[in-house]
């Protein structure tokens, strides 16, 4: 599935949780959480979103643990770096 979302990507697809969640027939939270593996792996990385919630850590999204169970993970924007 991780492939897929990268061929998506890499073909211009919206890194937008919702917009993958539905082309690639997934539920949002996984889309989230393959997300995340990317931006691990080095495929992506994350553009922070405008607003964040008060208890992120001051490194923001790229510091932060909690990515998969956030309350602004719908709103973080990623761009594709490899």
């Amino acid at each position: 599935m991780i492939s897929k979302l990268l061929d998506y990507l890499r073909a211009g697809g919206d890194a937008n949780t919702a917009t993958i969640s539905r082309k690639l027939d997934i539920e949002e939270g996984t889309a989230i959480m393959l997300l995340d593996q990317l931006v691990k792996m080095g495929y992506l990385e994350i553009v922070e979103p405008e607003e964040l919630d008060v208890s992120c850590p001051p490194s923001k999204c790229s510091g932060c643990g909690k990515f998969t169970a956030c309350s602004v993970a719908p709103n973080v924007k990623f761009r594709l770096i490899k």
